[in-house]
This record gives C-alpha cells, sequence and structure tokens, in this order.
C-alpha cells in the first residue's frame, strides 16, 4: 500500500513539472526539456517545489540565488525540526490553530462562535470574522 502512495506522489510531481514546464516555456520562449530537468533538479537540489521553481522564477536564478531561498521543502524540515511532531496538525489545520490560540488566549467566549463559523465559512472568512472580533 505504501508503494502506491509513493507513486502517486511521484506521478503528481512530474504532472505539476510538466504543467509548470508547458507554461514557463511559453511565457519565455524556453525549451521545455531543459526547463523540465533543471526543475527536477531543483527539487532534488533545494527542495523546490515545481509551483516554488515557477513563482520564485529559478529558472532566472543561479546557483547561488537559488540557495537564499526558503522553498517548500526547506520550510517543511525546519517545520519538523523545531516543533514537537504532536502539534503539526495544528500547523497544517489553519482552524485548529486558531481555535487553539483563542483557547490559550482565553478567548472562550468565542469559541462555540467560531466552530459555527467554521461549519459555514472558507478559512479566510474566519480568519477575518475573528481579526475583526479582536479589534
Amino acid at each position: 500500500m505504501g508503494s502506491i502512495i509513493v507513486m502517486n506522489k511521484i506521478i503528481c510531481v512530474l504532472r505539476d513539472i510538466r504543467a509548470n514546464s508547458k507554461d514557463i516555456a511559453q511565457r519565455t520562449n524556453r525549451n521545455r526539456l531543459v526547463l523540465d530537468i533543471d526543475m527536477l533538479s531543483c527539487l532534488l537540489k533545494y527542495k523546490a517545489s515545481p509551483n516554488n521553481y515557477k513563482y520564485f522564477e529559478f529558472y532566472n536564478l543561479n546557483e547561488q540565488q537559488r540557495q537564499t531561498y526558503v522553498t517548500y521543502g526547506v520550510s517543511q524540515a525546519m517545520i519538523n525540526s523545531f516543533n514537537d511532531p504532536s502539534y503539526i496538525d495544528y500547523f497544517e489545520d489553519k482552524i485548529k490553530f486558531l481555535l487553539k490560540i483563542l483557547y490559550l488566549h482565553t478567548y472562550k467566549p468565542y469559541h462555540r462562535l467560531i466552530n459555527q463559523m467554521k461549519k459555514k465559512l472558507s478559512h479566510q472568512n474566519v480568519l477575518f470574522v475573528v481579526s475583526m472580533i479582536n479589534h
């Protein structure tokens, strides 16, 4: 079962590489195969996801410049090394994190309100409403 999950992740990454290289090649008139290879090497060397490669414009950067970016892989490694693993789910779920912060800061009266909002609103809307409550 584990090998199926790994294979699916590899397939998804390869699809992302192809989609992003197509977009970059169209915008920059660069060779798509060269972009694919460079994107894959950046994934391995700098832990830059295909989206990092595209949004940070790694195709325009040299090796020294690429080393200065905190890519998705670097960010995940930092999160895992500096945080207690039992709390990782709080960092991945913004609503859960927000509720934990509110609970710790004794905003207990808002707890039920936020749970009701959580069922009806998106993450961004809940964060906006809570910021309005706290001001």
